[in-house]
Formats: structure tokens, sequence, C-alpha cells
């Protein structure tokens, strides 16, 4: 519906039309206008609501929050662009231009911000003072696109009486989002406990092929073989990404004539990820009894080595 209204404008919209008609373009506008501005206000509660609670969030959840509102400032961007061409006159689709280009560079400010001082990867510093200056140019983008929005409003009105637009603010009033403020905000977040880094990678599970085929008393009975092939799931549980994990397995004789060897893979892991590793095959030599050692190495900052290994005893038959 809305394509198709700004088609019946495109193609009818005349230089010579009445006067009555060049009010009826100035409403049309401002009611398709208005759509925007409900979405945006919408984006620009998520925003409040991110500065005024984000110290209380999980990383996870800040930074799906404000990948979210950024993807949506860009397609109201987006979705504004098809009205261009259809607005009542260029110095309003220039100050229309200016309000949301404006929100969209305050998300992706604010984004920068938060990655700066909340880093996804555990290999990347905290960069508090980036973030603050971040901060701070993205509360800039928020006075400077309510103003724009202000100025909007009257050249919508002095076109219109009947052309109105509804509020949009996103500074809450009296809240003077200045530098000293996003200072604060971003001090809040670098020390908020629920913001913490979290370093943890556990083993989900271990499989073996081929599988076990009987069992004699504590050891899994396998067919004859001269290899072992071993799948690993591994859990990130942590809230940053972590580079360089070592997943390994091992090999050692129990009884017969046989030599250890051992079986290594690193990985990089994002933030709550589970992935399959599946290592290089071990040598086996049948009728020979192993216990197989399999573990993930705690990375970096992991305060428990609960869940990073497990062992098997393993028999080869004959």
């Amino acid at each position: 519906m809305l394509t198709l209204i700004i088609v019946l404008l495109v193609v009818d919209a005349k230089p010579s039309q009445s006067r009555p008609y060049r009010q009826a373009v100035v409403l049309s506008y401002a009611d398709l206008l208005s759509q925007l501005i409900h979405r945006s206000n919408q984006v620009g509660s998520e925003v409040r609501s991110m500065v005024y609670k984000g110290a209380t969030m999980n990383r996870s959840s800040l930074y799906l929050t404000v990948n979210a509102a950024y993807a949506s400032s860009e397609q109201l961007d987006r979705d504004l662009g098809m009205l261009r061409g259809t607005a009542p006159s260029a110095t309003v689709q220039k100050e229309a231009d200016m309000v949301f280009l404006d929100r969209v560079d305050c998300l992706r400010e604010l984004r920068a911000a938060i990655l700066d001082v909340l880093p996804q990867s555990a290999s990347v510093r905290p960069n508090v003072g980036g973030a603050q200056h971040s901060a701070a140019e993205a509360f800039s983008y928020v006075i400077s696109s309510d103003q724009a929005f202000a100025q909007l409003q009257r050249m919508m009105h002095a076109l219109s009486e009947k052309a109105t637009l509804p509020s949009s603010t996103w500074e809450p009033p009296g809240m003077g989002w200045n530098a000293a403020y996003a200072s604060s905000f971003i001090q809040s977040l670098a020390g908020s406990p629920s913001l913490a880094p979290i370093h943890e990678v556990v083993l989900a599970s271990v499989s073996i092929t081929p599988p076990a085929e009987s069992y004699s008393g504590t050891a899994s009975v396998l067919p004859p073989t001269k290899r072992l092939d071993v799948s690993v799931l591994v859990d990130n549980e942590g809230n940053l990404s972590e580079q360089g994990v070592t997943v390994k397995a091992s090999l050692v004789p129990q009884s017969g004539k046989a030599t250890a060897n051992t079986s290594t893979k690193r990985i990089n892991l994002a933030a709550g990820q589970r992935r399959e590793v599946i290592l290089p095959p071990l040598r086996t030599v049948e009728g020979v009894t192993y216990r197989l050692n399999v573990s993930v190495t705690p990375v970096p900052g992991q305060t428990s080595p609960t869940g990073t290994s497990t062992s098997y005893v393993i028999q080869i038959a004959p």
C-alpha cells in the first residue's frame, strides 16, 4: 500500500495543480512520514532503555539489543528513501533525511561504544576511552536529530495547519545527554557485574568410530581396527568468543605392545557456540586395551576445570 500511494503521487503531481491538491499532497506525505516516525519512536525507546538499564543486562542481551536497534534505524532510513520525490519541498525532504540519518549515526556510534568497552572477543582489550568518545558522539547525534525533527514539524505546519506529525524526541527531557553523561554511562557498563567477562569452555559429548560392540567390565570393546576416530562437541558457555581453543584426545596403552599417541586440533568459538570437532585419527593395535583421554584446555580466565576432560577404557578386539 505504501508503494502504491507513492507511485500515484509521483505520476499525478504537476506544478500547476490547485492549492487543494497541493494540500492533499502535503497531508499524504505527513501521513506516510508519521508511520515512520512511530517506528522511529520505538527504536528511541529501546535506546533509552539501553542507556538506563544497560548495566543490569547481560552481554548477550545488550549485544542483541543494540544490533537490532541499529538494523531498525537503517531500515527506517531506507524506507524514508521510498518517500523521496513525494515530499512537498526539497527543504522538507532534506530535513527529514537529517532526522533519520542522525539516528542511524547515533546507533552506529552507540554500538561502537558498547563493543569498545565490552569486546566480544577475549583477545581484544576493552577501550574505555574510545567507548566514551563514541558514546558522546552518539548522544550528540540524538540532540541534532531532535532539533532537526522540531524544525521539520514547523516546516510541515507552515505548509498546512493540518499536517501534524507525532512527537519524536529521543533525548529524555531534562537528562542532558552530554559528554559527561556519556562517560558515566560507559563507566557503568565497565563496572557492571552482570557484564563482567565469563570464560568457560567445556566438553558436551564424545563419540568414537568404530563404536563399541560390547562391554567387558569397565571397558568398551571395539571391533578389530587400526584407527580410532574421535568426534567431540565443545560448548563455549562464556560470554566472549575464544580463539585457539585446544581440543585433544590421546590413547595410552594399558596392556599389550603399543605406543601412546595423541590427536589435537585448535578451534575458535563464538560466545554461546557449540561446535563439533572431528580430530585426526588415532592409531590402534588389535588386542590392546587403552585409556582414551579427551580434553578441552581451559581458556585464560577460566576459573574451574570442571567439565573440560573425560576418559574411557577401550579394548580393541584381536
